[in-house]
C-alpha cells in the first residue's frame, strides 16, 4: 500500500528549506538539517524530494513566481514605457539578485554542483523569460520590437541577470548598474542623454 504524502509535511519541508537556503546557502545546507527544522526524520524527507537539488527547485519556483507577481503589480501602476522598461531592468539586475539575502546565489550553487544525470529542466527559466517577454511587449516601442523580439531580449536580460546574481554578494555596484539601465533605456527609446 503506497504511503500518503501529507501536504502539511511537504509545506514544513519547503518552509524549512527556504529558511536554511536563505540563511546558509545551498552548499552549506544539508537534507538532514532541513528535515530537523521541518520536524521530520532525515529518511522521511526523501519520500517528498529525491534530492536536495529537486527540493531547491521546489522552493525556487514559488519564490521566483512571487517575485515576478510583485513586478507585474508594480508595472500595472505605471503608464510610461521607459519607466516600465527601467523597472523591469532594475528588477532583473538589482532587486532580484539581492532579494531574500541574495537567495538566487543558491541557484548558481545548485547548478554548479548538480550531479551528472540528476534531472534538470529549463522549464522555470523559459516560463520566467516568457513572463518578462510579455511585460516587455506591452511597453517597448514598435521600432525596438522590429529590431529584437521581446523573447530574445528577455533571454539576453536573464543571461545578464545571472552575472549580476554572482556579483551581488561581492560588491555594491548599484550606481554603475543604474547607469547601464539608463543607457539601455535610452537606446531602446532613442532618448538623448
Amino acid at each position: 500500500m503506497p504511503q500518503v504524502k501529507k501536504v502539511s509535511v511537504q509545506n514544513r519541508i519547503l518552509d524549512a528549506a527556504l529558511s536554511l537556503f536563505s540563511e546558509n546557502g545551498y552548499q552549506a545546507t544539508s537534507m538532514p538539517e532541513i528535515a530537523a527544522r521541518a520536524g521530520i526524520t532525515p529518511g522521511n524527507i526523501y519520500r517528498y524530494y529525491a534530492s536536495k537539488f529537486e527540493l531547491f527547485y521546489g522552493v525556487l519556483e514559488p519564490w521566483l513566481n512571487g517575485q515576478l507577481d510583485a513586478l507585474e503589480q508594480r508595472l500595472a501602476d505605471m503608464q510610461d514605457g521607459p519607466e516600465k522598461v527601467r523597472a523591469i531592468l532594475t528588477f532583473l539586475w538589482i532587486d532580484l539578485p539581492r532579494a531574500g539575502n541574495n537567495f538566487e546565489i543558491n541557484l548558481m550553487e545548485a547548478l554548479a554542483t548538480k550531479k551528472p544525470g540528476e534531472p534538470y529542466s529549463r522549464k522555470l527559466l523559459v516560463q520566467s523569460e516568457g513572463r518578462v517577454a510579455r511585460l516587455l511587449d506591452r511597453c517597448l516601442p514598435a521600432e525596438a520590437r522590429q529590431l529584437l523580439l521581446s523573447t530574445e531580449l528577455a533571454h539576453i536580460l536573464f543571461m545578464a541577470h545571472d552575472g549580476f546574481v554572482l556579483n551581488a554578494p561581492l560588491a555594491d555596484e548599484t550606481a554603475r548598474i543604474e547607469g547601464m539601465i539608463d543607457g539601455l533605456v535610452g537606446l531602446i527609446f532613442r532618448q538623448n542623454g
